[in-house]
């Protein structure tokens, strides 16, 4: 009897190990990396304890943050991935703003970024990040806090399609 409980509780530790196992490969071939080098995870993949960083990146000087869904990399090489669902033959430049505002805020934190990854249903894009990229981000960083101080009738795109499907609608106080 004791035999056959050990032999169950060891079925069952393999039968764990294969899918943590499965779920990583799974992830990496996903996202184009292996599991070993990721950082920090937002969903999907559990990272060793002694990798954890924090992911949310934080910027008190430029009042800004963000959360990848990932973050790879060695040492202080940091690479940050965003995940989307969409099918798309190139990135979206509301997506590319996403992941190099990821990128500052990881520089920002003394982190050496060169470029980060936006991953799709249908392919990945290394998206480069460097000093013209810096910039793009702080102008872009520049016309928020501008718009944020304008009344909201005047605020650029408040009244685009994408009103009407947005989840936030009912919070959001733009008439």
């Amino acid at each position: 009897m004791v035999v056959l409980v050990l032999l169950l509780a060891g079925l069952a530790i393999l039968v764990i190990g294969y899918c943590w196992l499965a779920k990583g490969r799974a992830a990496e071939k996903r996202l184009g990396v292996p599991v070993e080098s990721i950082r920090a995870a937002d969903v999907g993949v559990k990272v060793p304890l002694n990798c954890r960083v924090e992911k949310t990146l934080i910027s008190k000087k430029y009042q800004a943050k963000g959360k990848p869904d990932y973050i790879t990399g060695h040492h202080d090489e940091f690479v940050p991935i965003e995940v989307k669902s969409a099918r798309v033959r190139e990135p979206r430049e509301s997506d590319k703003y996403q992941l190099l505002t990821q990128c500052f805020l990881s520089e920002e934190e003394g982190r050496s970024v060169t470029h980060g990854r936006l991953v799709y249903a249908n392919s990945y894009f290394d998206i480069p990040y460097g000093p013209r990229e810096r910039q793009q981000v702080l102008q872009v960083l520049e016309e928020m806090r501008k718009a944020e101080k304008l009344p909201l009738k005047d605020i650029p795109g408040k009244q685009d399609y994408r009103c009407k499907g947005c989840v936030y609608r009912t919070l959001c106080c733009v008439p």
